[in-house]
């Protein structure tokens, strides 16, 4: 990853930064700050937000809230924002390790639903959706060396479409575009490396942002609240978690129980902040919206407009790229690359120092998910056959099939581009692979496939 020049001069040291956080508890609802954060410096200070969308709803219905909490959505004024997106930047420069904490509200510009009630309506896209500005941003971040880890409540590959990397963001819930990790379902379990990687990631990130979730109660959550426990310490960081922490962000519309414990609240689309963010760090450059002003809020769906939308609101973003030139945000492209690559695995798909395999996904090929999936454990009804010891009834609402249990093997049935991923039959059931995971592989900083061939070339074992 590249490190960028700062363009950012951080208005406080880190210690005084930390002195104050360890010197201020967390915030009660009533105090003005806990609109702001605690850390909070800037302007408008003892101002509320306003409230741009109004609600006497919680904010979902399937966990318990506190009285004070309703799904309202709130906005910051433009004096404020603008003073949060330069703390937030000079947050970023000053972390040692950051982490991104994801859920669903950041895909519903994609037309992704969400189970949080809220402003933006229901989704109408899948598998085929585009990335948002969110995503770009926060790829773009990735690349330049400030955002070290990501864990991903989301299962829509929409990061790494966006040009993050597989090996670096953690699919904890699963993925539609990994076959040995799909989608967990409520009473499912998690993938066996999923939930050490988050716990991990917990107990060491330096500055979590958290990004679209209501932090509701999830065990992923500790994610948030963990490294905004640290930043009561008055100590440095340290790799292992036994120091201090800059804390956590909140970048969300509506209010979250953990609101008092953030370092920094901002109020309003993570499609509208991060590129600002990223503008101030001199990543990015961001158009003139066509109403006049800039980061306005798009409908829904503008990715898919593109330039002849015909929306009051539509701008654009170019991100820096490795070789400092300024490029538009577009999807990449992985499915022009080559189809056969030589990666450092062995035949069982793991990563080795010796072993040279071909990994081959063109249409035809025999391929078989390897060891340690957790397609049992995911429990969903449709693949339950895969792994499973014997034949395997599905449920009436799944059509009711007995299927044949099988070891997962398969065959690669074609590439698919609305989706960005190979779709392979296994067992007789159709799955998704993101075509990312080539290139991942061709990097060698997997420590394991999800998919290798069923007899594979190797060059050297």
């Amino acid at each position: 990853a590249n490190e960028p020049a700062p363009a950012v001069v951080p208005a406080v040291s880190r210690e005084q930064l930390q002195e104050q956080l360890a010197g201020t508890g967390y915030l009660d609802p009533s105090d003005p700050l806990f609109f702001h954060g605690r850390a909070y410096n800037g302007s408008g200070a003892d101002e509320q937000p306003t409230k741009a969308w109004e609600s006497e709803l919680k904010p979902r219905d399937d966990h318990d809230a506190p009285d004070w909490l309703t799904a309202t959505e709130f906005q910051d004024t433009e004096a404020v924002m603008e003073s949060k997106c330069a703390a937030l930047a000079q947050l970023l420069q000053l972390s040692h390790k950051t982490v991104i904490y994801s859920g669903a509200g950041i895909s519903v510009a994609a037309n992704i639903g969400q189970a949080a009630a809220g402003s933006g309506g229901k989704g109408s896209k899948g598998t085929d959706a585009w990335p948002t500005k969110t995503h770009f941003a926060l790829g773009a971040l990735g690349r330049h060396g400030l955002v070290h880890g990501w864990v991903q409540q989301n299962h829509d590959g929409l990061p790494q479409k966006a040009g993050y990397p597989q090996e670096n963001i953690n699919e904890i819930h699963g993925s539609w575009f990994d076959p040995s990790n799909p989608v967990v379902l409520y009473s499912g379990t998690l993938q066996h490396d999923k939930y050490p990687w988050m716990r991990h990631d917990a107990d060491t990130a330096d500055l979590v942002i958290v990004v679209g979730t209501s932090l509701g109660g999830l065990n992923a959550d500790q994610v948030a609240t963990k490294t905004a426990k640290r930043s009561l310490r008055n100590r440095p960081w340290k790799p292992d978690g036994s120091g201090g922490a800059l804390g956590t962000v909140i970048i969300n519309l509506q209010q979250t129980e953990q609101d008092g414990k953030a370092t920094l609240r901002m109020f309003g689309t993570t499609d509208s902040v991060l590129p600002r963010v990223l503008q101030m760090l001199r990543l990015a450059e961001v158009s003139t919206c066509k109403c006049g002003r800039q980061f306005c809020r798009e409908p829904n769906g503008y990715m898919y407009e593109g330039t002849e939308s015909t929306s009051r609101h539509a701008w654009q973003m170019q991100l820096l790229d490795e070789h400092g030139e300024l490029k538009p945000t577009e999807r990449s492209n992985w499915l022009t690359q080559e189809r056969v690559v030589t990666v450092p695995y062995d035949r069982d798909g793991k990563l080795s120092e010796t072993a040279v395999m071909r990994l081959d996904l063109r249409d035809g090929q025999k391929i078989k998910i390897t060891e340690g999936h957790n397609i049992q454990g995911a429990g969903q009804p449709a693949y339950l056959h895969i792994g499973a010891t014997e034949p395997y009834t599905r449920p009436r609402a799944y059509g009711g099939q007995t299927m044949k249990n099988g070891p997962g093997h398969g065959t690669v049935m074609r590439k698919r581009t609305d989706e960005c991923a190979f779709q392979l039959n296994v067992e007789g059931v159709s799955m998704l692979l993101g075509a990312w995971w080539l290139d991942a592989a061709r990097r060698g900083n997997l420590e394991a496939l999800p998919v290798v061939n069923l007899d594979p070339v190797m060059e050297s074992e």
